[in-house]
């Protein structure tokens, strides 16, 4: 019997009786590979979505700090503004968001050496004269870093601005890149331990309904039964969807797609 191409697999696990009843004779390993294929095609759409999302949050908060942030002016190592210090900075200016996040102070820009309580304060950043302080390790320790007394530099928002733009396809890339990969990796180890489950489900259903199925054949079936789930699941994610019930119906449908394709088994 010729084997069913691998992508061409997808569709005809939505439908096909035929198809079923060759996952059931020959495809005890190739479910493994073929399950890897479906995660791997529908992770791409879900990450984008999901760095999309991300991105969208960092810019609301770039725009935020950038709303924020005064003119900084550094001249042989030496750090002004014009605006009154010491200026705070928030990491939202958004009030519904700031009440959630009670340690809401990210930064303080005193560039005359006033503030003198960065330590008890939930800042981690501090820019004085000369000098920038970062807290590291849940404010247990500080890093100290001194302005080099040939640097010469201006930061406002604009800079900010043009800083975070200039950052959008590293964010896509390096982000997106590791949601695919763990994301694959976990949901393809998730659906194998389901396998193991619906694979009992499925010789229970090969029990009443007379087949002569061993559990590694069953095994295989079940891999194939999630189609419908992860392609609706993803099509769901993807247009931002929900409705009542939904993982009840996710994990009630390869059931039903279990029992067609024991019965279509010969």
């Amino acid at each position: 019997m010729k084997k069913t191409n691998l992508l061409l697999a997808i569709p005809y696990a939505l439908y096909s009786k035929r198809f079923y009843q060759e996952v059931a004779k020959t495809w005890i390993g190739r479910s493994f590979v073929y399950l890897l294929i479906l995660l791997a095609l529908c992770w791409i759409p879900t990450s984008l979505v999901k760095i999309h999302s991300i991105w969208r949050f960092v810019a609301f908060a770039a725009a935020d700090f950038s709303q924020q942030l005064p003119v900084i002016h550094i001249k042989d190592g030496v750090a002004s503004t014009e605006a009154k210090t010491p200026v705070f900075i928030q990491w939202t200016k958004n009030q519904k968001l700031a009440k959630q996040m009670p340690l809401n102070l990210f930064a303080v820009i005193d560039t005359e050496d006033q503030f003198k309580d960065f330590q008890k304060s939930s800042a981690v950043l501090l820019i004085r004269s000369k000098t920038l302080y970062i807290k590291q390790k849940n404010g247990k320790k500080t890093m100290e870093y001194q302005f080099p007394k040939n640097l010469n530099a201006t930061f406002g928002p604009k800079e900010a601005i043009k800083m975070m733009a200039g950052a959008k396809k590293y964010i896509y890339m390096l982000g997106g890149g590791l949601i695919y990969f763990f994301g694959l990796a976990l949901s393809y180890v998730r659906y194998l331990l389901l396998g193991l489950i619906y694979g009992l489900i499925g010789w229970v259903l090969n029990a009443n309904l007379k087949r002569k199925l061993d559990y590694g054949h069953l095994l295989g079936i079940a891999l194939v039964t999630f189609t419908p789930t992860i392609l609706l699941k993803t099509l769901l994610f993807a247009f931002n969807i929900s409705f009542p019930f939904a993982s009840f119906i996710f994990y009630l449908i390869p059931v039903i797609y279990l029992y067609f394709a024991i019965k279509s088994a010969e």
